[in-house]
């Protein structure tokens, strides 16, 4: 058995548009959401150690949020670092 609904004109316009709103609402939050990398990943992002990772982290060289035992870097920070010329061969902080 089928039910249907009429919906006015209008209505179903306005439908439409909370839809688009909110498809954009989430396209914006997803890519919000991947502009940061979780700290097991930097690492690798800057050719360095865990350790070396651990001690920019102890010197605040590169900002970072920590929520609880996760810590996330923004992509654009570390980008930043590598291009200030503050990592050098090997990871090795040239500039301090």
């Amino acid at each position: 058995m089928s039910t249907f609904f009429l919906i006015e004109k209008t209505d179903l316009k306005n439908i439409r548009k909370e839809i688009q709103e909110l498809k954009q609402l989430i396209e914006s939050n997803q890519s919000k959401a991947t502009n940061w990398i979780g700290s097991e990943e930097v690492p690798n992002y800057l050719g360095v150690s865990r350790k070396t990772w651990q001690s920019y982290r102890d010197k605040k060289l590169i900002p970072f949020s920590q929520i609880g035992r996760k810590i996330k870097v923004k992509r654009s920070d570390l980008d930043a670092f590598i291009e200030s010329g503050m990592i050098g061969k090997h990871g090795q902080i040239s500039k301090f």
